[in-house]
Order: structure tokens, then C-alpha cells, then sequence
């Protein structure tokens, strides 16, 4: 016999007949036996209300009919509940009582609800689950992790696909899923039954829904037993988090065992001597050692005391456990290492101290040796410090140590440039006349012979910052008139200048060309000189700007030149043809207006191929890709000098200029020497610790340090 029920309308039947299947199989009856008589009466109650099926019927649409309008506030309501019986099947745990079951019925609800949800292209807006399961409510309501693990993965399921506030407390009467788990007097199969249509009180107001207590709901259901252990630790004799240095917590602590020892009435006096030293290291060490691993001293201090039959061993879980530990005669940890059999080595390697990685007192140790190595040299650190002391992950211990360590940030501190920034327009702007907008920069001096004497000279560098053409220009001096006189000169050529930085790097390409062509160990005169200067002007200018095309032979690379040529569009070019003798003025006027649009075509040409060339080329960042936290007033920096790294000057930051994407790029500092502005890639961040009371304060007082 089989039913076909797959979206469960009689549940309510079918699952009285699976509960009457379970009874009869409990009871140990055969196939060919005959049933007990009390659960024959069953079956014959259940076979009988076979016929009823026939009675049910169950709308096609949800809403009335297929022209009905979709509601516009959708509510689902889940009513759960449970028995011993209807569940007994489902359970495999050993829950004694029905309570376990409610839950469980819950997270069926749950599942149900959100199979319906994504079943369905309906928007819900509401969700009601009811139950009629105090204690169950109770555990959905409060902190999961305070009962037993049944309760609180059920619990955490269920919160996980609906909220506490979407659950309700019902009465059992008015629990629609009662009908499912109570046998009563059989299921009702009328289409106006409860168990079709719901519960008369979802057709009322909200108001007249079952009142909820309002009370907190708790109870001592499935809690977790709470145990408190209390053990006493001894406290230790000295603070060791108060100390920053090694040397200093060492003689603290000799200076206690001495008093320790006047209060015995032992007389001692002057220095510390070596003996007592060493005896405030051993106490340092136990103290550690006492605080780091008490269970595992406690276990080695019983062992001293007991025969090897009843001795305890040390746990695996313990970190000690892999270090074969031993307590010495002055009560240290120490690890029984495997070259306790080496003639030549001393005592403290073959037995060396075990230390924890993370106690103050390693640190402060490790950065002694730190110290006295001179902040360099990891590995000579990690050498000495093992040839005492078993420290796990030492090289991490170390690195730590000297990433922390205030003297090596100075010492180390680099510059953090922001993001490359984003090309201005001047850049970028094509069909401009060459040196529309111009850098200028000084490189020198040049040593020229002027009679028998040598004299300085410099090279005033201007540079197109949209073509990245030169134009050179010799200066006498680095006063403001000589400048102010090679700008006249400059602009005779009837440009605009303004401010740039790539100029900066055709430095070096004139200095390149002017090596090559005064290839001679004699100083020019200024003649010569200014025939160098122009030969190199031309050299550079004649450089491509982009890759030469090797598959186009016959096409010339586009250079400088082509824009110092023909300049800017609407420009135009001095005919450089002279008129032929018997030549009409007519011929001469259409020969200038061909010249013309000839120029036009070449000038736009030459700077289609730029736009199409060359503007691709400055797309990519070549360096400083990412952005970096920038720069802000109050932080400590070194103004970098590239001369002399042991001459960099200490300042504060009391001024960024943040540029249009944000970034800092330029900051001023006030130094010892003055106020400077300097770019951001020429500024050294400090990484400076301030004390407590300078953080409380806001303590911006001016740093006043000179060189580093």
C-alpha cells in the first residue's frame, strides 16, 4: 500500500497510520501474526476513514479565483507542534521527554516557511510562527550558547532563517498542527476545516490575535552545567611589564634578593657583585617560569620529589612537552638537549633556559642582545641567544623585537611617496604652439676660458612640457637679473611660461650630448660653449618620441623638431621659395595659399600622430602605484638630503597640500634651520611612540633635534 501525498494536505491522516505501523513493529509482530487486539481496533478506525479522502478539496488559486488580484500585504502563518508519537520515528537521540521534540518541530516550521519562500513568486511581507511550547519559545528567545549542544544547533538553525521577534506562543486549542499530533476523534477532511483554511483568529484584527504574555522568556530546560575554577597563582615579587630595559630589571631585582637577605639579618654592603647578579637572573627566571607554565612546574616539582613508577607525565598539548624539561638544583626549567654528552660545551648549552616567546621578560631580554649587537644582525642575535636559552620561534621573537625597536624606525626611516599623480592638462593639450607652456631649470656650472682665466657659466634649460622640446640658454650668474635676462631672451620667442617638474630629467639628456660633442679635455671659450649648447639643443630635439615603426621603412619617427617647425594649427610658415622673375602676383598669392594649407595638413598630421603616438605612452604609472596614508600637521619627519644621510634635519609637519585626487604631495615642515617646503618623497616619516602623557596633553611642542 503507498499514498500519494507529496505536498503533505493529509498529513494529519497519513501520519496516524505511521505511528500505527510503528506500534505494531514495537510490539514484535511477524508478517504472517495477527496484531494485538487494541491495535487492531486502531486499524480498523484508520482503514475506515480511508473512504473520508474522497471529501477532500483543496483550491486550485490562492485567492479566490484566476481574475482575483493579488493582495497587496502577503502574511504566512506556521503553526508547529509535536508529540512522542508523531516524532518517536525522526528521533534517534536519547531527549527523554517532549521537549526536545517542540524544538524540533520548530526548525521543521522553519524549513518549511523558507521552502515555501522559494517556492514561490509571491512577496511575503510577514511571517508568523506559532507554537504552544513555552519552553521551546524560551530557547529561541535567549542566548543559545547557555544550553546543551541539541538545543543550541537547532536554536542557531532556526535563528538563522528567522528572527525571535517572528515567534509566537498560541494556546493548544487554537494550535492548527494539534490536528496532527492528536489522535482525538480523527481528522476533519471538510474543505471549512481548521486544518484548510486556519485558525478563526487569523481573520480577525491583530488585536484580537492570542495575547502574549509579555514576560521574559527563560528556562532551566537543557542548561548547560557552570562549573568556577579557582586557583590561586603566586603573586610575583616584581612587575616586569613596569620595565623597559634589561639591565635595569636585573639589578632591580638584585637589589631586591639584597633586601630580602637584610631582612634575614644578613649583612651585606657596597656593589652588586657577579654572585648576586646571577642570582636575581635565576629568580627572574623562575618567576617567568612560575608565570608561563604552572601547570607543567607544579608536574616537574612532583616529579623531583617521587620514584620514577609514580611520576606524572607532562601533557602533549603542553608547549613544554617536545623540550624534555628538568628542573635544576636552583629550581630553573631547563630543556635536556641531546649534546649533554659534548666535552667542550658549557653547561648553559647543553641545558638551556625555556623561555615563553610572548613574556615581558623575553622581550626585554632579547632586545639586550638587540642592543648590544648594535641593532644589526639578526642571525648573530638568534646565535648568541640560543647558546642560553630554548626560546620557541626565536626568529620570529627577534624580528619582532627589532621591527618594535624605536632606534631602528629612525634609522630605517624612508620616505612613503603617495600614489603617482595624474598628468595636468598642460600635458596633455595637443595643437598648441611648441613652449605654450614651459619648465625652466638651471644644471651647472660650466667652466669656459675667457682669456686666461676660467669662468663659471650655467645653462638655463627651458622645456615644452606638452612636446618635451628644449630650448638652452647660457647664463653668467645665478642672480635674478641673469635669470630674468635668459627669460627675455627665451621669450623672444614669443611663448607663455609657467611652472613644471619633467624638465628636471632632460637635465641629463644635455649634459649627455654636450659630453659627446666637446669630447676634449679643454675648457671652451664662451663661443664655443654657445655652439655646443646649440648643437646639443639640436640633438635632443631631434630625439623620437616614440618607437621608430619597423614595419614602415619610409616613415620617419616624429620628433621635436616637427613641432618646432611648423608649430601650432592656423600657423603660418615663412615661404622659404623665392618668387621666379615673370611670375604673376596671381600665381605668387595661390602658390602662399597652398603653402598654407600644406602647413595646416603637416601640423595636423604631426599632431594627430602625437595624440595617436605618443599620448599612450604616458598612461601607464611607472612607479608609486599605490595610495599610502598621507602625511598630516603634527607628524614627525626628516627632510631628506641625498648628500649626507647622517645630515638629515628633524621637523614637524604644519602644513599639507593635498592635490585634486586627494593625495599629499607637498608639505611644509618647521625645522631647527626654519620653516621649509619640501615635496613628500623628499620627507621620512618617524614612527614615534609618544608617552602617555604627551597623548593625553595633545603635546605638540616643536621638535627641536638637529641632524640625525
Amino acid at each position: 500500500m503507498s499514498l500519494f501525498d507529496p505536498y503533505g494536505l493529509i498529513a494529519h491522516f497519513v501520519i496516524f497510520g505511521k505511528i500505527l505501523m510503528q506500534h505494531i513493529w514495537r510490539t514484535g509482530t511477524e508478517w504472517d501474526d495477527e496484531i494485538l487486539p487494541e491495535l487492531y481496533g486502531m486499524w480498523i478506525d484508520w482503514i475506515r476513514l480511508l473512504t473520508r479522502l474522497q471529501e477532500v478539496e483543496v483550491p486550485r488559486c490562492f485567492f479566490g479565483n484566476s481574475s482575483s488580484k493579488i493582495p497587496a500585504i502577503i502574511h504566512l502563518h506556521v503553526f508547529v507542534d509535536s508529540s512522542e508519537q508523531a516524532y518517536m520515528r525522526a528521533r534517534h537521540i536519547c531527549e527523554s521527554y517532549k521537549l526536545g521534540l517542540e524544538l524540533q518541530a520548530c526548525l521543521i516550521g522553519c524549513r518549511l516557511a523558507e521552502t515555501i519562500r522559494t517556492s514561490l513568486s509571491l512577496t511575503i511581507d510577514a511571517r508568523y510562527f506559532w507554537t504552544d511550547s513555552a519552553t521551546a519559545l524560551a530557547w529561541i528567545k535567549s542566548d543559545s550558547r547557555r544550553y546543551h549542544s541539541y538545543v543550541a544547533f537547532r536554536v542557531g538553525e532556526i535563528l538563522n532563517t528567522s528572527t525571535a521577534d517572528e515567534w509566537y506562543h498560541v494556546p493548544s486549542k487554537q494550535n492548527v498542527a494539534d490536528d496532527a499530533t492528536k489522535w482525538g476523534s480523527g481528522p476533519d477532511f471538510s474543505p471549512n476545516s481548521r486544518w484548510c483554511i486556519g485558525e478563526t483568529f487569523l481573520y480577525h484584527p491583530k488585536s484580537e490575535w492570542p495575547k502574549q504574555t509579555g514576560k521574559q522568556w527563560n528556562t532551566n530546560e537543557e542548561l548547560r552545567s557552570a562549573f568556577n575554577f579557582h586557583r590561586g597563582l603566586p603573586q610575583p615579587l616584581i612587575d616586569i611589564s613596569r620595565f623597559s630595559n634589561w639591565n635595569r630589571l636585573l639589578r632591580a631585582a638584585a637589589y631586591v634578593q639584597r633586601a630580602v637577605q637584610k631582612f634575614r639579618r644578613q649583612k651585606v654592603y657596597g656593589q652588586l657583585s657577579s654572585d648576586e647578579l646571577l642570582l636575581a637572573e635565576n629568580f627572574l627566571w623562575r618567576q617567568t617560569q612560575l608565570h608561563a607554565y604552572t601547570d607543567e612546574y607544579s608536574t616537574l616539582r612532583y616529579n623531583q620529589q617521587h620514584p620514577n613508577e609514580t611520576q606524572k607525565q607532562i601533557e602533549k598539548c603542553s608547549v613544554l612537552f617536545q623540550e624534555s624539561p628538568f628542573i635544576d638544583d636552583k629550581g630553573v626549567i631547563r630543556m635536556n638537549s641531546r649534546i649533554s654528552a659534548a666535552p667542550t660545551a658549557s653547561f648553559e648549552l647543553k641545558y638551556p633556559v625555556i623561555l615563553p616567546k610572548d613574556h615581558a621578560l623575553t622581550r626585554l631580554l632579547v632586545d639586550s642582545y638587540h642592543r648590544r649587537f648594535f641593532h644589526m644582525h639578526n642571525d648573530t642575535v638568534f646565535n648568541e641567544v640560543r647558546q642560553r636559552f630554548r626560546i620557541p620561534q626565536l626568529r620570529s621573537v627577534i624580528k619582532r623585537i627589532a621591527r618594535e625597536c624605536q632606534h631602528c624606525r629612525i634609522v630605517k626611516a624612508t620616505p612613503r611617496p603617495p600614489m603617482m599623480a595624474p598628468l595636468p592638462a598642460v600635458r596633455l593639450t595637443p595643437h598648441v604652439r611648441a613652449f605654450s607652456y614651459t619648465g625652466v631649470d638651471y644644471f651647472g656650472p660650466i667652466l669656459a676660458k675667457q682669456g686666461r682665466s676660467l669662468v663659471k657659466r650655467w645653462i638655463s634649460l627651458f622645456t615644452c612640457l606638452t612636446t618635451r622640446a628644449v630650448h638652452l640658454e647660457i647664463v653668467h650668474s645665478l642672480s635674478t637679473q641673469s635669470c630674468v635676462m635668459a627669460i627675455r631672451r627665451f621669450n623672444n620667442l614669443a611663448i607663455q611660461s609657467t611652472i613644471g617638474a619633467p624638465y628636471e630629467r632632460m637635465v641629463r639628456s644635455i649634459k649627455t650630448a654636450m659630453e659627446a660633442i666637446a669630447d676634449h679635455p679643454r675648457h671652451l671659450n664662451d663661443e664655443a660653449l654657445e655652439t655646443v649648447v646649440l648643437e646639443a639643443e639640436a640633438i635632443v630635439n631631434s630625439r623620437p618620441l616614440t618607437y621608430i615603426l619597423l614595419d614602415d621603412a619610409e616613415q620617419e619617427a616624429l620628433t621635436l623638431n616637427h613641432f618646432l617647425l611648423y608649430g601650432a594649427k592656423d600657423t603660418v610658415q615663412p615661404r622659404t621659395a623665392l618668387v621666379v622673375e615673370g611670375e604673376s602676383l596671381r600665381d605668387t598669392a595661390h602658390d602662399h595659399i597652398d603653402s598654407w594649407k600644406l602647413t595646416q595638413h603637416l601640423v595636423d598630421l604631426f599632431w594627430k600622430r602625437w595624440v595617436h603616438e605618443y599620448l599612450p605612452t604616458l598612461t601607464r604609472r611607472t612607479k608609486w602605484f599605490q595610495p599610502v596614508k598621507a602625511l598630516e600637521p603634527g607628524d614627525v619627519v626628516f627632510v631628506i638630503d641625498v648628500n649626507k644621510r647622517n645630515g638629515w634635519v628633524r621637523g614637524r609637519v604644519i602644513e599639507v597640500f593635498p592635490g585634486q585626487d586627494g593625495q599629499v604631495r607637498r608639505a611644509v615642515v618647521r625645522t631647527n634651520n626654519g620653516v621649509l617646503t619640501r615635496p613628500v618623497v623628499k620627507l621620512a616619516l618617524l614612527d614615534i611612540h609618544k608617552n602617555k602623557k604627551q597623548a593625553e596633553d595633545g603635546d605638540s611642542r616643536n621638535i627641536t633635534g638637529g641632524g640625525m
